[in-house]
């Protein structure tokens, strides 16, 4: 069997592009989406996700320890008694503010329907 030694070149076509507001048209492959002016990510938007508080589902510990250090934490969840342990670190001030049985948003969904109940 004789393999061709040259490829095809692929298909241009006429397109608009796909940026908002942007009515230019241009020669480019099935999967070219922008003309030339904005095909350069530095030129399109950036869409940052909304920055989330981190004091929402953990506790902000200030120390000024420089060992590791073992603290026994409540649960912050209501009608949970619970007693479990964190490592302090160095230089890190965020820690979990729930137990392990309730980091979890769905898990805390769940035990606060039962209480509930």
């Amino acid at each position: 069997m004789q393999i061709p030694k040259g490829r095809r070149k692929p298909k241009l076509r006429e397109k608009k592009c796909a940026y908002q507001g942007c009515e230019n048209t241009f020669y480019g492959i099935h999967a070219a989406k922008y003309c030339n002016v904005h095909r350069d990510p530095a030129t399109r938007p950036k869409e940052k996700p909304p920055v989330q508080d981190v004091t929402v589902n953990n506790m902000v510990i200030e120390h000024s320890n420089t060992v590791v250090q073992t603290l026994m934490v409540k649960c912050a969840l209501e009608g949970c008694e619970n007693q479990f342990e964190i490592k302090v670190y160095p230089k890190q001030f965020v820690y979990p503010k729930y137990c392990p049985e309730h980091r979890n948003e769905q898990k805390r969904h769940n035990y606060l329907e039962m209480l509930k109940k």
